[in-house]
């Protein structure tokens, strides 16, 4: 997760940087000597040429930014279902992660929780945040950002990090990154103790049983 925040800050100072110069580049056009005798008209030239370039930097900037909430979605949840299946092996389970109804991020919490005995109650907070944004990468997946109804509308207007209304694009707000990495980091550092305490408990298992029954 470091390395991708890392990535995203590189590529976010860019954006930054070129808006600095569109900006050093309009004040210089507003202050130079007029051509014509129409100021008025010089003015409204001025503004429209560099307003095409505050927008596609603006919309190149939320095209990243959706695109890093993405792999971290995807990160997140293909480590989960790596962790799900580690854990069937090491339980020789014949329960797999995929047997259950559930999907994606949630279906592997619902494992890790009913077969392998994850504790997560300390937790809630930050999975109620990674499904909030969940849903975000969804619409944004399959309705093009859209906000399409009120319960979406809800989760933006409850992190300062989004912005928009119902029926517009969702706004990702240049804080979401480092902020929601900083979840991710404090959600993984649980599931790491709750893997260790597993195998601890695998293990003792494993002691326990007679030579005899481990390869039956």
């Amino acid at each position: 997760m470091s390395d991708v925040l890392s990535a995203y800050s590189v590529v976010e100072q860019t954006w930054h940087e070129r808006s600095n110069q569109i900006e050093q580049g309009y004040q210089q056009a507003l202050e130079a000597p007029a051509v014509s005798k129409n100021a008025e008209s010089r003015l409204q030239d001025v503004h429209e040429s560099f307003a095409m370039d505050f927008m596609r930097i603006a919309e190149l900037e939320q095209l990243h930014r959706e695109a890093m909430l993405i792999v971290l979605q995807n990160e997140l949840e293909h480590g989960l279902n790596a962790l799900c299946r580690d854990v069937a092996n090491a339980m020789q389970s014949k329960i797999k992660f995929t047997d259950l109804n559930d999907r994606g991020i949630k279906r592997a919490w619902s494992y890790l929780k009913k077969v392998a005995d994850f504790e997560f109650s300390s937790l809630q907070k930050e999975q109620s945040v990674i499904a909030d944004v969940q849903e975000i990468r969804n619409i944004i997946v399959h309705a093009g950002g859209t906000i399409k109804d009120k319960k979406i509308l809800a989760i933006v207007n409850k992190y300062e990090w989004f912005s928009g209304r119902e029926g517009a694009a969702v706004e990702i707000k240049p804080e979401f990154m480092k902020e929601y990495v900083a979840t991710l980091h404090q959600c993984l550092d649980r599931v790491s103790e709750q893997t260790q305490s597993f195998m601890e408990r695998t293990i003792r298992a494993y002691k326990a049983t007679p030579t005899a029954s481990r390869n039956v």
